[in-house]
């Protein structure tokens, strides 16, 4: 039981030490950016393909709830029965990105900040979202290897 949260520190740590060895550039920063404003895009079409292949397996989450996750496989990230929750609990229709910051990032790594609102079928924002996201490159590809969200009502 004690591997988890060794895990959790270790990574944190590698992120800081990473963050602090690396400045981003500007084009590396927009490529990152429209990565993931087409993530948004594929989730906001609930394209459960095209959202899935955003993410690397294994990756690991980390939710508001402080519970640590591995992902193997992309059927593990049910997206339909998400998406279903979403819109039946919220009457959730997108998301909408309102800050990329790219804190740190390399040819093939970056740490990324991102901040949405979810809006609802009226255009009102219910939901605020907030992302620290770990990104890698595979293959030429950028996608997920790590992600934590917290989210807060609107008031």
């Amino acid at each position: 039981m004690k591997f988890i949260p060794t895990l959790i520190v270790a990574l944190l740590i590698s992120n800081v030490a990473f963050a602090q060895e690396k400045k981003p550039n500007q084009k590396k920063g927009s490529e990152i950016k429209k990565f993931i404003n087409a993530y948004v895009s594929a989730f906001n079409q609930e394209d459960a393909e095209k959202v899935q292949a955003c993410f690397h397996f294994p990756h690991s989450t980390l939710n508001q709830e402080q519970e640590f996750t591995v992902v193997n496989d992309a059927s593990e990230l049910e997206l339909e029965s998400f998406w279903n929750l979403i819109k039946t609990d919220f009457n959730w229709k997108s998301n909408k990105v309102k800050k990329i910051q790219v804190f740190a990032s390399t040819e093939d790594t970056a740490m990324v900040g991102l901040t949405m609102e979810g809006m609802n079928g009226d255009g009102k924002a219910f939901t605020i979202a907030k992302g620290f996201l770990g990104l890698s490159k595979q293959g030429g590809k950028w996608g997920f290897s790590q992600v934590s969200w917290y989210f807060t009502p609107v008031e």
